[in-house]
């Protein structure tokens, strides 16, 4: 949807965004009404931070001076202090207290707001002594916190130095330790192969053993006896070195496991002095932080006390009534595009279009009571060229298709069928052509009323040869068309307009006259569908702001199940704006306002009454 289409929208659901944003904006009113005023009072305090630039374990002093505000901030609005104002205020609950540490500055500003200004501005007074004098009755003595620093201080020395001396000293196990490791791991090593050559050697000695046993010649003995000889000899080197290699290696496992176990511990007494450090630094900085309030508590001033406010500082009253305001506006636009979701009437000729899937080829607009008795006769040059517009669409058709016979229709009642179908002949009527117009809405006839002639007899007494065709016609109703009205009927019509003769009475008609406009009821009635069928053309109309999409689609799937030869649909009261431009009337001297569109169930008089005044002067158009 482009956004002219939601433009449209809200436009034709205005009063659901009015009501809204007049029910918010009204309850925001009474809201910001009703709140009690707040007042405030405001005392600041300087706070003067020494910085000696001698902070060994600060990297730097604006974190110390930052720090010192900080601790004041949250003396200021600790229990304690809260508790003692509490008392000299004598209430059972405190205004509320806030405290802020300007930035860029040594000021802490306290904030206290009440209802009662005297009450606001006499807590923030109080609060601002209890601080200064809580600082100033400190039990801690300077000195003894300065010595308490430097005894500190040499600790932590101590402490680093011995951290130090611990980590030289692991270093120097952790290398002892590596040299053992590699040692072990060479000596293992030699181990296995001896162990190795050993086991070969045993397993070739125990063969010569048994080949000297089992020899069967001299020389085979004598050699298996030799090789026993120089294996054992060699088998007693070996275990020779085997028994020295398993010496050294119990001589190097214990160093190994001693050193893991001095290892071991030096890295728990590293751990165990680098808590204790950490833990004589934490103290150290808070014993730095008390001394410094010692060192200050004479800089720690108020500096602009408290005064009684004049002026309440909330609620905002209008940032109320704006808040409100904007979300009503918000609100009702979400209601406003909900609505028209869930509203099926027919609001545009787009949709008329849309739904009917055929051309537009009229939009009348709005008609007052005083034009729908002859709208050819209004003052409003927009009505007539309306139908001017519609006339020339039926002409064209009427030529290029031969078209005599054209039957108005609709979705449902009140729909303007009669007006638009009296307003069209009288338009083809100025053609000099022969005109005749039909009512055959017996149900609801009102054609007799617009040409002021009697109802009977009529086209249904013509259906049940009550009368004949040339008694029905009257032809001095208005000297530049002919009429039928719509006659009584006692029975059901619906047996009359399934007489055969139907189809010929219509033949008769059209060898008679040029046009032959058929006024028929809504096609919720069957007789319309029968009537269609036999006309040349259909037209169906829709009122805007009335007609529902479900019946519009219905309507026309009726047409198309019988066969009907639709030529085209027109839009009923259409505002003037929204007739794509081709109605052109002279503007008014004054503004005129339309009410939006309401829903059925809000369709009240007054609400829908059309608030102008007529212009002195409208231009009377001519006929094309």
């Amino acid at each position: 949807m482009e956004l002219r289409g939601y433009l449209n929208i809200l436009t034709r659901r205005l009063w659901v965004v009015l009501v809204v944003f007049v029910i918010t904006t009204v309850t925001a009113f009474f809201v910001s009404t009703l709140i009690p005023p707040t007042y405030q009072a405001n005392v600041s305090l300087r706070v003067k931070t020494p910085l000696s630039g001698n902070l060994s374990y600060v990297q730097y002093e604006t974190y110390y001076a930052n720090r010192l505000m900080n601790t004041y901030a949250r003396i200021s609005t600790s229990e304690k202090v809260l508790d003692e104002l509490k008392a000299q205020l004598g209430v059972s609950k405190l205004p509320d207290v806030e405290v802020l540490i300007v930035p860029d500055s040594e000021l802490i500003q306290i904030t206290v707001k009440d209802q009662d200004p005297a009450l606001a501005a006499k807590a923030a007074n109080l609060l601002a002594e209890i601080i200064v004098s809580t600082n100033t009755r400190t039990q801690v003595n300077e000195s003894a916190a300065a010595n308490n620093l430097t005894i500190l201080t040499d600790r932590l020395a101590d402490y680093k130095n011995e951290i130090a001396q611990s980590n030289t000293d692991y270093e120097t196990l952790l290398e002892e330790s590596t040299k053992i490791s590699a040692q072990i791991a060479v000596l293992d090593r030699s181990i296995k192969m001896k162990e190795d050559a050993y086991q070969t050697l045993k397993q070739q000695f125990d063969q010569a053993s048994i080949n000297e046993i089992t020899g069967l010649l001299a020389y085979q003995k004598d050699q298996a006896r030799q090789t026993k000889e120089l294996l054992s000899a060699e088998i007693s080197t070996l275990e020779t070195e085997l028994a020295d290699l398993s010496a050294q290696y119990q001589e190097w496992m214990p160093k190994s496991v001693e050193t893991a176990e001095r290892l071991s511990i030096t890295r728990q007494t590293i751990q165990t002095k680098e808590q204790a450090y950490n833990n004589l630094l934490a103290e150290y900085d808070a014993a730095r932080t008390s001394t410094a309030l010692l060192q200050n508590s004479q800089d720690l001033l108020v500096v602009n006390p408290a005064v009684t406010p004049s002026e309440p500082t909330g609620p905002g009253k209008m940032l109320v009534l704006a808040l409100g305001a904007a979300i009503g506006l918000l609100v009702g636009i979400i209601l406003a595009f909900l609505v028209e979701s869930l509203d099926t009437r027919i609001q545009t000729v787009e949709q008329v279009q849309h739904l009917c899937g055929c051309r537009m080829i009229g939009q009348i607009p709005i008609l007052h009571n005083a034009d729908k008795q002859d709208p050819l006769a209004s003052t409003d040059t927009a009505v007539q060229k309306a139908f001017w517009t519609l006339r020339g669409h039926l002409v064209t058709d009427a030529r290029s298709r031969n078209i005599k016979t054209i039957l108005f229709t609709s979705a449902s009642t009140g729909e303007g069928k009669s007006t638009s179908v009296f307003a069209t002949a009288a338009s083809l009527a100025k053609l000099k052509q022969k005109i005749l117009v039909v009512d055959s809405d017996v149900r609801l006839p009102k054609q007799h009323d617009l040409f002021n002639s009697p109802l009977y007899p009529g086209f249904v007494n013509l259906l049940s040869q009550e009368a004949n065709l040339d008694h029905v016609i009257q032809k001095d109703a208005r000297p530049d068309m002919d009429f039928i009205p719509a006659g009584l009927l006692q029975s059901d019509p619906l047996d009359v307009f399934q007489d055969p003769n139907l189809e010929s009475i219509v033949n008769q008609l059209k060898e008679r006259y040029d046009f032959i406009l058929i006024d028929t009821p809504s096609l919720a009635v069957a007789e319309t569908s029968i009537l269609a069928q036999l006309a040349d053309g259909v037209v169906i109309l829709a009122k805007l702001g009335e007609t529902t999409s479900p019946a519009l689609r219905t309507a026309f799937t009726q047409l198309e199940n019988v066969d009907a030869k639709i030529i085209g649909s027109i839009a009923t009261y259409v505002p003037v704006d929204r007739a794509h431009g081709y109605y052109h009337k002279k503007p008014s001297r004054r503004l005129q306002v339309h009410w939006p569109t309401l829903p059925a169930w809000l369709n009240v008089g007054k609400l829908k009454k059309l608030i102008t005044k007529k212009p002195n002067h409208v231009e009377r158009s001519s006929e094309p």
